[in-house]
């Protein structure tokens, strides 16, 4: 009897679809979530509405408005000596909890995972990214530049090997290319290779010979696990056509809330002081149709393009979200 629940709860497991999110202390991060959800509400298929269900890891429960309350949510409270001790093992690199976050998903599902970070919007219906994933594809956002074309991290992988689990040691190419860790689907099936991606950072954040300027450069050492493990194993599938990740110009929250006619929090304070101090021009974004939010962005990169040029030439070029801005900045 107990074999046949075991093997009842693990089909229904497979018949869900995953969305996770960490959600630690900060009011902009919840602030955040809620429009990512709303944002997914917005284009969501019916069918895959009633397979999704939402599972926020946090340090602390928190209240979820009654405007996104129709979705399943589940909270998953991380106890503190529990990811302190994560951290300690990556010499206190927080981002290292997303891959440590996959792994404890997959300890109790045996399915789909689709990791969004919470500075994030949908734009089209998810279900085909859950497809690709269940055949087995790996997801993550967007495919930037090679290793080669960051020359601290070139030089830094040029002169370090690295240790798998099984005792063997390996380089990395800098032919391989860097991966933006926004969105990461991956499948049950997959699961042995975020033991790896755990085990690559926590060599890299141990090594005090990792780049340390440009400052951001330290932030990529999850992101470089991510993406070399993922390629190595398998083909990696964008999926910035159905979520754009908005890291570039965090402020793009407010204007999400804005469109939809709902702010988190005290998000419609500080959506007016934004206006007022920056003198973004009072575009009314309530009138859009929601698949044309992105405009909105486009828009204030437009206002704000001499503050956020050196961000935008971080983008990649050849992306979806890269080209239309460039375009609607530079004609």
């Amino acid at each position: 009897m107990k074999d046949t629940g075991l093997l009842r709860n693990i089909y229904v497991n497979m018949m869900k679809q995953y969305i996770l999110y960490l959600v630690f202390d900060s009011t902009k991060i919840q602030n955040e979530f809620v429009y990512s959800l709303l944002s997914l509400d917005k284009v969501i298929s019916q069918g895959l509405r009633d397979e999704i269900e939402i599972i926020v890891y946090t340090n602390i429960e928190f209240q979820v408005p009654p405007i996104v309350a129709h979705f399943k949510i589940t909270f998953r409270v991380l106890d503190k000596s529990e990811y302190e001790t994560w951290l300690k093992r990556s010499n206190n690199f927080f981002l290292t909890l997303k891959a440590w976050i996959l792994k404890d998903f997959f300890s109790h599902y045996r399915t789909n995972a689709l990791f969004v970070d919470t500075d994030t919007f949908f734009v089209k219906d998810p279900l085909p990214l859950f497809q690709s994933i269940e055949q087995g594809h790996l997801q993550m956002h967007v495919r930037e530049e090679k290793f080669l074309q960051k020359t601290e991290i070139c030089n830094y992988l040029k002169t370090h090997r690295f240790n798998s689990l099984d005792g063997t040691s390996y380089a990395i190419s800098t032919q391989a290319y860097m991966w933006n860790s926004g969105v990461v689907g991956v499948n049950y099936s997959n699961w042995p290779i975020v033991d790896e991606i755990i085990n690559l950072i926590e060599q890299i954040s141990n090594d005090n010979e990792w780049p340390k300027k440009p400052t951001w450069d330290s932030k990529l050492i999850e992101q470089l696990a991510f993406s070399y493990f993922f390629q190595r194993n398998n083909k990696i599938r964008a999926a910035e056509q159905y979520i754009i990740h908005y890291w570039f110009f965090k402020p793009f929250r407010l204007f999400i809330g804005k469109n939809i006619g709902y702010f988190n929090g005290s998000d419609e304070i500080e959506f007016s002081n934004f206006i007022k101090k920056d003198q973004v021009q009072r575009t009314d974004v309530t009138q859009l149709e929601f698949k044309d939010v992105s405009s909105v962005l486009f828009t204030i990169m437009n206002e704000y393009s001499y503050i956020y040029l050196e961000l935008l030439f971080n983008l990649p070029a050849k992306t979806f979200i890269g080209e239309l801005l460039r375009e609607e900045i530079f004609g």
